[in-house]
Parts: C-alpha cells; sequence; structure tokens
C-alpha cells in the first residue's frame, strides 16, 4: 500500500499538505515574503494594505516523489511468503506565488510531520509594488542584496506565476538533478499598451523602463 497527500496553494497566504485518506492536514507553510506583504491581513489582526483580499499562494505547484522497494519475508520452507512493498525514499514540492509574490520556494517533504525548506530564490519585486521603498534586489535564504552575480540574476525574477521544473545536469562529471525556474512576469504588462523605455509619470515602476522583469 502507499500513504498518498494532497498539496495545495490558497488565497489564504498558505500552501496546505492534507492526508487523503482522512483530510486531516499535516502541514501549512506561509512563505516569508506573503507575511512580509501582508502581516496584518495574514496573521488576522488587520487587513491588507491596500484594502483588498491579498493574493497567497496561487501559482502552480511541482511534486516529485523517488521511491525504494523493500522485501520482507515470514515464514521458512514452504510457508514462506515474501511482500514486496514501495516507499517514498525523497519527497519535494516546488512552486511560486503568482500575483502573490515574486520568489520560488522549494520543500523537502519526504516526512511530512517535519518539512523543510530547501531554498527560497527570487527577488522583492512584489515587495516593491506593494510600497517597499528599498532598491530592487536578489533574495536568496531570506538575504536581499545584489552583493553577488547570484543575487543580480535573481533581482531580474517578476512575479512568480511559471511551474518549475526538474531536470538534471552533469556537475563534476556526475548527474545531479536540478530545478529550472521560470523568469516571472512583469505588471507593467498589465496595460496592453505599456513599451519598454516609454515615459509613464504616473508609473514609477515602469516609468522609461528599459527591460522587462523577468528577462534574462
Amino acid at each position: 500500500s502507499r500513504k498518498d497527500y494532497v498539496i495545495y496553494g490558497s488565497m489564504d497566504g498558505a500552501l496546505h499538505m492534507l492526508d487523503d485518506s482522512t483530510g486531516k492536514e499535516t502541514f501549512a507553510f506561509i512563505p516569508k515574503q506573503i507575511l512580509d506583504l501582508q502581516p496584518a491581513a495574514i496573521t488576522g489582526i488587520g487587513t491588507a494594505k491596500d484594502g483588498s483580499y491579498p493574493y497567497g499562494v496561487d501559482a502552480p505547484w511541482l511534486t516529485y516523489v523517488s521511491y525504494t522497494s523493500k522485501s520482507e519475508t515470514t515464514g521458512t520452507g514452504a510457508t514462506a511468503k515474501t511482500t514486496n512493498t514501495y516507499e517514498s525514499d525523497q519527497s519535494f514540492a516546488l512552486g511560486g506565488l503568482r500575483m502573490g509574490g515574486s520568489m520560488y520556494y522549494a520543500l523537502d517533504v519526504s516526512d511530512v510531520t517535519k518539512p523543510n525548506i530547501i531554498y527560497g530564490v527570487g527577488s522583492n519585486y512584489a515587495n516593491r509594488l506593494k510600497g517597499d521603498a528599498s532598491a530592487l534586489g536578489g533574495t536568496k535564504n531570506n538575504v536581499t542584496s545584489l552583493a553577488t552575480d547570484e543575487q543580480k540574476a535573481f533581482a531580474k525574477m517578476g512575479q512568480s506565476w511559471g511551474k518549475p521544473t526538474l531536470g538534471y545536469v552533469k556537475s563534476g562529471g556526475k548527474k545531479v538533478m536540478v530545478s529550472f525556474l521560470p523568469g516571472g512576469y512583469d505588471t507593467c504588462y498589465e496595460d496592453p499598451k505599456f513599451k519598454l523605455n516609454t515615459s509613464y509619470p504616473t508609473n514609477a515602476q515602469c516609468n522609461n523602463k528599459p527591460a522587462g522583469q523577468g528577462s534574462a
């Protein structure tokens, strides 16, 4: 037999995992960027900053599971019975926030009672859309800056709409699993007339923008 779970994002700001057979929630994960953007709404002590209902974890998430086989033999001789089972070896969940933010997260959910964050990467683009005055920067492990080439690359990420994929690359002569992340979406394109390098005096985020957020 195999234990199955359901994982889904929600407009309440959390990623939820449920036991498929009982419906019981095993954990809820609230990304740090959601807490940074809408602390009052998420903690239940107020409303969203702009008075509207905040977006949550509403992007598609990828799940990956690898299995290992085990054999157990009971009895001896003619009465011996061998039972083969397949058990989860590693389980990952990866995804973004769509209009809820500009970060991607990967979780190790091999033990559903103790999920661990593998990474959180992206940009503070979504924070700036909500009025954060800090400079645009790339975020990794909760540190936002432009100090490294890696952070400069992450700073180009837009809203994390796309679904990550998993693949393999060769590193140091070895086959290594990696995740491929979409560049993201620039909300300036919500205006069908938006053009790069164009003056928009009333919109600081889009004014004379040389490149779209999410572009390499």
